[in-house]
C-alpha cells in the first residue's frame, strides 16, 4: 500500500465542517460558493471567462449556474467527499456545456501559455531558477516572498543530486516547461518520470500538454483521478509507484492540490508549492500578512508520519507543516505565528506532550502572564467560563465539548492608567489590519493588549452591493474592507448613516457613549463649500438647495416591513444632482436618481448649487445622466460634534445605556435595535452576520461601570467548547463580573472577536477566535480597525 488506510485525497471529508458556518461554503480554485447567513453566492470563474468570450450562450451560462446551484442544494451528499473529490463532479458538470468551439478554445489557450512559457524557461541558466520558477510559475515577481518559514531546498538539492531516479508530479501544467529544461540540462544522467492525467478538471498537467511539446513523451506516466490532485488510493496510481519505497527513488510533487492529495503517503517525498489557497494556510500554517506576498514551501516529508491533524480550520488544528519542521512543542506557544523564536520566550516552555496538555499548559502560562501585566494597571482579569443552561461558572477544559462560552477580559478601575489607542487600517495605508505583523513595528510601546473594533465592509458586503447594481455600473464599489459609519480623529470626519452607538474618548481621558445621527454639517469639495442643516437630512422637499440622503431614511416604516434585505433597493434624488459618497470617496455623480448606497450618503443639490460645484473640478457628462470626473480631488466634513473629543467611533449596538439594561430581553432589545436601524434593509446589507438576532454568537463589547471603570470582554463562540452568547446573557454575565454596568457598546463579532496579550511585541490570542474565510480557529482575523490598550 502506497497510503495509510485512513486517506483520503484532500485531507478531510466534508462532513468534518458539519455544524460550522464553512459547511455552506465552497472555495477550491475557479469556484466560490457561500450560501451561509441568508447569502447566497455562486461563482464560477471559468465559466464567466467563456461566457465574456462569447463562447456560452447567455442561455447555456444562466443555465449552467441553474445546475450549479442545483449540485449544491443539498450539500450533504457531499458529507463523504473532500473539496477535492467535490471539484471533480463539478468538472463534470462543466464538461455537459462544452461543445467544439469550447474545447477549441481553451485547447489553444493552453498551448499558447505553454509555448511563451517554453520560451521563458529557455532563457532561465540556474537549477536554483527552475526550481524556484516551477513554484511560483504563475505568480509575478512583485508578489513572491524571497523567504519561507519553511524551506529546506538544501536538503531537496542534494537528495536530488544523490537519486538514480526522481518522480515529478505536477499540479499544473504550466510547470512542465521548468520541469523538463531542469531534467534537460542538470539531469541527464537520471531516469526521470513525470505524472500526468489523463483528463484534467482545469490546468492539471494531461498527457496531451506533452504531446504538444513533442519529444517528451517519452517521460510521462499517465495516470486518472477523480479529484483534483493525486488519489493515492487509485490503484493506476498504486502500480505506477509501487516502487516508492526504494531509497534511490525521489518523489517530489508540486503545488497546492498535490500538498494535500499526498497527505497520507506511506512513502518519502518533497512538496514544492505556493501556499495561496486557505487549505494550503491551514495545513502548512502560513498565512498572508501584511505584505500580501505568496510564500512558498519545500519540505520532505517522511512517509507514515502525521503531519497535521484536524487542519480544515473550523477547530484548532493539532500540528501543521511548520510545526512538523520545527519538531518543538514550544512553537505551540504561539501557533499562529510563523515568526515566534522560543528561544526569546524561556518562561514560557512547553513541556507537555499530548495536546489537550499543551493548551491546558499554554493557557495557564498565559492567564499568568495576563494578570501580572494588569496588576501594574490596578486592573483585573476577567477568566470565566460560563455554562449556558444556568449562567453558572464551570471549569474551562480547552477541547471539550459543552454547552458553555469561554469569557476573557480586562477590567480597569481606574481608567487614568491606561491609554486607548483605536488604529485604522486606511491610516496605515492598507485595506486591513495584519496585527501579528502591525504590532512588530511597535504600534505599542510597552506590554498590552489588543481587541477588534467596529464594522467594516467585507468583500462579502460588497459583493452584494454591487450585485444590486448590475444594471448601475457606474455605481458600483471598486474598492473593499473600509470602516463602516461614523468617525472622528484628529480632524478627520465621515458620515453617521445611522442612528448606531459611538464611543468618545475625551481629552480629560474620559469615555462617553451616544447614538448619533446625522444633524447639520457642512461637506467641502475641491475648497466648495455646502452646508445644511437638520431638517435638510432626509428631506422629501425636493425644492431645497441641498438634500442629504442617508440609508437610515424611513427607518420607523421601512424597519416595521417585511423586506427581502438581499433583493431591497430604493431610488433618491429624482430630478436633481446626486453624487454618491461612500467613505469620503466620490463613487459617481448623476443628474437623475440613484440607488441610496447602505454604505454611504447621497449629496443631492438643485441645478443652480450644482454649478457651483462643475467650478470645484472638471466634470463631464457621458451617458445616462452619469458624469465623468477628475478623481484627484479633496474631500472634508465638519459636523457639530464635542470639543472635548480627542476620537469617536460609531456603527456599533447599545445594550446597557446610562445603567438602563435595553436588551433584558428580545422584545426589549428589539425596540432599542429598531431605533438605531438595524432593522432596516439597507443597513442589513452592511452585516455578514445579523447583529439583530436573537441568537448566540461571538461577541466583543466595551464598556464603563457606575464608577467609570473601563473595562472590555470578548465572548468566544462557534467553536464545541464555547457558543457564543445572546446580548442578554452578554449582560447578565457582565454584571457578574463588573458590578453596576453604566454603558456597554456591543462593538464587531463573530469571527473578528479577538481579546489579544501583547507581551515582548509578540501577540499572543487569549481568547479563543472562530474561523473565518481566511483564518483558522483560535486565530486572530485580519480585520479594518483594532483597539490597543497600554499604559
Amino acid at each position: 500500500m502506497i497510503s495509510k488506510s485512513n486517506y483520503i485525497p484532500g485531507g478531510y471529508k466534508r462532513r468534518e465542517l458539519k455544524g460550522y458556518l464553512q459547511y455552506e461554503k465552497y472555495r477550491y480554485k475557479t469556484i466560490f460558493i457561500d450560501t451561509a447567513k441568508n447569502t447566497s453566492i455562486f461563482k464560477d470563474s471559468l465559466m464567466d471567462l467563456l461566457y465574456r468570450e462569447n463562447l456560452l450562450k447567455k442561455s447555456s451560462y444562466l443555465y449552467y449556474y441553474d445546475k450549479l446551484k442545483d449540485l449544491f442544494s443539498d450539500i450533504e451528499v457531499f458529507d463523504n467527499l473532500s473539496d477535492e473529490q467535490v471539484y471533480y463532479k463539478i468538472h463534470l458538470l462543466r464538461k455537459g456545456f462544452f461543445d467544439a468551439n469550447i474545447n477549441n478554445y481553451l485547447e489553444k489557450k493552453r498551448f499558447e501559455d505553454l509555448g511563451k512559457l517554453m520560451l521563458k524557461a529557455k532563457e532561465i541558466l540556474t537549477f536554483d531558477e527552475l526550481i524556484k520558477e516551477s513554484i511560483y510559475y504563475n505568480v509575478e515577481n512583485e508578489k513572491r516572498k524571497l523567504s519561507s518559514p519553511i524551506n529546506q531546498y538544501e536538503i531537496l538539492k542534494n537528495d536530488i543530486y544523490a537519486s538514480n531516479e526522481i518522480v515529478f508530479i505536477p499540479g499544473n501544467f504550466k510547470q512542465l516547461p521548468f520541469l523538463l529544461f531542469l531534467s534537460e540540462r542538470y539531469l541527464k544522467d537520471k531516469i526521470i518520470k513525470i505524472l500526468v492525467k489523463d483528463e484534467s478538471p482545469d490546468e492539471e498537467a494531461v498527457y496531451k500538454d506533452l504531446s504538444f511539446l513533442g519529444k517528451y513523451t517519452d517521460l510521462c506516466q499517465i495516470y486518472s483521478s477523480k479529484c483534483a490532485g493525486i488519489d493515492l488510493s487509485n490503484k493506476i496510481v498504486e502500480r505506477i509507484l509501487i516502487d516508492a519505497n526504494e531509497s534511490s527513488r525521489l518523489i517530489v510533487g508540486l503545488d497546492e492540490n498535490m500538498l494535500l492529495t499526498l497527505d497520507g503517503a506511506t512513502f518519502d517525498y518533497y512538496i514544492l508549492s505556493k501556499i495561496d489557497n486557505i487549505k494550503a494556510r491551514r495545513y502548512t500554517n502560513i498565512y498572508v500578512d501584511s505584505s500580501s506576498k505568496i510564500s512558498y514551501v519545500i519540505a520532505r516529508v517522511k512517509g507514515k508520519d502525521i503531519v497535521t491533524k484536524r487542519y480544515s480550520g473550523v477547530e484548532r488544528s493539532i500540528g501543521s507543516l511548520y510545526h512538523y519542521t520545527k519538531k518543538d512543542k514550544s512553537y505551540y506557544m504561539n501557533f499562529y505565528s510563523d515568526t515566534y523564536n522560543p528561544a526569546r520566550f524561556k518562561e514560557l516552555k512547553i513541556k507537555s506532550e499530548t495536546f489537550p496538555e499543551i493548551f491546558i499548559e499554554r493557557d495557564k502560562k498565559l492567564t499568568e502572564i495576563t494578570a501580572r501585566i494588569l496588576s501594574n494597571f490596578n486592573a483585573t482579569y476577567i477568566d470565566s467560563y460560563y455554562t449556558l443552561d444556568d449562567l453558572n461558572k464551570d471549569t474551562y477544559i480547552p477541547e471539550q465539548n459543552k454547552n458553555a462560552v469561554l469569557v476573557r477580559g480586562i477590567y480597569f478601575k481606574n481608567i487614568s492608567k491606561i491609554k486607548l489607542k483605536p488604529v485604522l487600517a486606511q491610516n496605515l495605508g492598507t485595506n486591513l489590519l495584519y496585527i501579528r505583523d502591525i504590532i512588530k513595528d511597535k504600534i505599542v510601546e510597552k506590554n498590552g493588549f489588543y481587541l477588534n473594533f467596529l464594522y467594516f465592509a467585507t468583500s462579502n458586503i460588497v459583493y452584494l452591493y454591487n450585485k444590486l447594481r448590475s444594471q448601475n455600473t457606474n455605481e458600483k464599489l471598486k474598492f473593499e474592507n473600509f470602516f463602516i459609519d461614523y468617525i472622528y480623529k484628529q480632524g478627520f470626519g465621515t458620515f453617521p448613516l445611522y442612528n448606531k452607538a459611538v464611543i468618545t474618548y475625551t481629552k480629560d481621558g474620559k469615555i462617553a457613549f451616544e447614538n448619533k445621527k446625522l444633524a447639520s454639517g457642512l461637506l467641502s469639495i475641491n475648497g466648495s463649500k455646502f452646508e445644511w442643516h437638520e431638517d435638510d437630512v432626509n428631506s422629501e422637499n425636493m425644492e431645497k438647495d441641498i438634500i442629504i440622503f442617508t440609508p437610515y431614511i424611513k427607518n420607523e416604516e421601512l424597519s416595521r416591513m417585511y423586506v427581502d434585505f438581499r433583493a431591497f433597493t430604493m431610488n433618491v434624488g429624482q430630478g436633481r444632482y446626486n453624487i454618491v459618497i461612500i467613505n469620503n470617496k466620490i463613487v459617481c455623480i448623476r443628474h437623475g436618481e440613484v440607488k441610496q448606497p447602505s454604505l454611504g450618503i447621497v449629496l443631492s443639490l438643485n441645478e443652480r448649487v450644482f454649478n457651483r460645484l462643475k467650478k470645484a473640478f472638471k466634470i463631464l457628462e457621458i451617458e445616462d445622466g452619469y458624469y465623468n470626473f477628475d478623481e484627484k480631488y479633496s474631500i472634508s466634513l465638519k459636523l457639530n460634534k464635542s470639543k472635548n473629543s480627542i476620537w469617536s467611533f460609531g456603527g456599533g449596538t447599545m445594550l446597557v445605556q446610562n445603567g438602563e439594561n435595553l436588551v433584558k430581553d428580545k422584545n426589549e432589545a428589539f425596540k432599542s435595535f429598531l431605533e438605531e436601524g438595524w432593522f432596516h434593509p439597507l443597513s442589513m446589507q452592511t452585516q455578514e452576520t445579523q447583529v439583530q438576532e436573537w441568537v448566540r454568537g461571538p461577541r466583543t463589547v466595551i464598556g464603563i461601570d457606575k464608577s467609570n471603570g473601563f473595562f472590555t470582554a470578548v465572548f468566544s463562540g462557534r467553536t464545541k467548547e464555547s457558543r457564543g452568547a445572546r446580548f442578554d446573557e452578554v449582560v447578565a454575565i457582565l454584571s457578574k463580573e463588573i458590578g453596576e454596568l453604566k454603558n456597554v457598546m456591543n462593538l464587531d463579532g463573530g469571527a473578528s472577536s479577538c481579546l489579544a496579550l501583547i507581551y515582548k511585541n509578540e501577540l499572543f490570542e487569549i481568547s479563543y477566535p472562530c474561523t473565518s474565510d481566511y483564518t483558522s480557529s483560535g486565530m486572530v482575523r485580519p480585520v479594518n480597525s483594532g483597539l490597543f490598550i497600554f499604559s
